[in-house]
């Protein structure tokens, strides 16, 4: 999850937010309880089916070393056979997982053009593919879990028969000495059948959970290197009588594209200024708000706070940054809540907070509210209108008194 949340705006663009869910979730689980979990039982299992072994080798060499030779080559043949189909079982769950996870998110996100279009139906059957697809992977698995114990019974039963063949025609000695050989291997092998069916059964679980695994491997490696931005220094500030922020043939270019989304940009804002951008849809305006705030980095030219490179003030200048995106994002919480976003209650400064509250004409609205603060939003704040959701965003970004405000058509849905 840390590393979800302190990786690269511009990474966060190109990764599926359902994934990210389902591996901070679901693919964790499975890395930490079923597959270590698994490894752990076989690691067991294996040292006591090496001891019961070792002492049946003691009583008879030559028969224990034939029949561990025999028990060997069958699990070996089983194993090689299921493999590939277990781990590709497992790869296939993992994908189809990560789709009905989306068709979920996804529908409940568009259900009222779903609704007035009338195409439900169209979707719902889209999900039940999903799940069929899940529903067979699942019996695979649980055949492939089951099927050793079964498996292993036959060969057992072989083995003994086969025992007491080579024991009474060609093993030397009194019927006492073969009747206590075959007790002792008839006692070993009803503790040997339970530890080799479980250590089958937990191959097919680890070779099952081996795509999470790898997943969750290439994650971490892609993503370690990400750290959350540190506090700012009460004593580090933004001087406001400088030269303000400067950007000299700036250009982006999204990967994967061949065409240049801002093209040799050169701006200067000024302390105490004011500054609009208009252009078309598609003219690069957000992009270029988005590296005014510092969430990507151009490609080429240069962008300098107060005459020094931005990045090396990067941290200062977002923590003096108030921002009202286009899209206002509500968590399904208190009003109190999406003002404050991320800072605990019992450091809220209730000030700052009434302050922000006046200023974005929130509090027009809060006296007909059941709660006030407290009220809940819903869902994406579904229970607001669109220009309730807009004020609650603008107290967002007025709460820490930023010293830059950036305002992405924050008052569009404003009377």
């Amino acid at each position: 999850m840390k590393q979800y949340m302190s990786m690269p705006y511009l990474v966060c663009l190109s990764s599926n937010s359902v994934d990210m869910a389902r591996n901070i979730m679901n693919v964790v689980s499975a890395a930490c309880s079923t597959f270590l979990g698994g490894v752990l039982i076989i690691a067991t299992e294996f040292v006591m089916i090496t001891g019961i072994i070792a002492m049946l080798v003691l009583f008879s060499p030559i028969t224990m070393l034939s029949i561990s030779l025999f028990l060997g080559s069958m699990a070996w043949m089983f194993q090689s056979y299921f493999k590939r189909k277990v781990t590709r079982s497992g790869e296939v769950y993992l994908e189809a997982t990560s789709k009905a996870w989306k068709n979920i998110v996804q529908t409940f996100l568009v259900i009222k053009d779903l609704r007035v279009l009338g195409r439900e139906e169209n979707v719902f059957k889209d999900f039940c593919k999903l799940r069929e697809q899940l529903f067979q992977v699942e019996v695979i698995q649980k055949f492939t879990h089951f099927l050793p114990r079964y498996f292993l019974e036959i060969v057992f039963s072989i083995a003994a028969l086969l025992f007491c063949i080579f024991i009474f025609k060609f093993q030397e000695g009194g019927s006492a000495k073969h009747l206590a050989l075959l007790g002792v291997v008839g006692v070993s092998f009803v503790r040997l059948i339970p530890s080799v069916n479980r250590i089958l059964a937990m191959l097919q679980i680890v070779r099952t959970n081996i795509p999470a695994v790898e997943a969750l491997k290439n994650s971490i490696h892609a993503n370690d290197k990400f750290k959350f931005k540190q506090e700012v220094s009460s004593d580090d500030y933004l001087p406001e009588e400088q030269s303000g922020l400067i950007l000299k043939q700036v250009s982006f270019v999204y990967p994967g594209r061949e065409e240049a989304a801002i093209r040799e940009i050169n701006l200067a804002i000024h302390w105490g200024e004011s500054i609009g951008l208009v252009g078309e849809s598609g003219s690069g305006k957000s992009t270029l708000v988005d590296i005014i705030l510092g969430l990507l980095s151009p490609n080429s030219g240069k962008i300098l706070l107060d005459g020094e490179e931005l990045s090396k003030r990067l941290i200062v200048w977002q923590k003096r940054i108030g921002y009202v995106p286009q899209n206002i994002y509500l968590c399904d919480d208190t009003i109190l809540y999406n003002i404050a976003l991320g800072i605990p209650k019992n450091e809220l400064d209730e000030v700052a907070l009434f302050k922000a509250i006046k200023l974005s004409n929130v509090e027009s609205f809060l006296g007909s509210l059941p709660d006030g603060l407290n009220t809940v939003v819903g869902e994406r704040g579904v229970q607001l209108s669109g220009g309730q959701r807009q004020c609650i965003g603008i107290a967002r970004a007025l709460y820490h008194d930023p010293s830059v405000l950036i305002l992405d058509e924050a008052t569009s849905s404003l009377d």
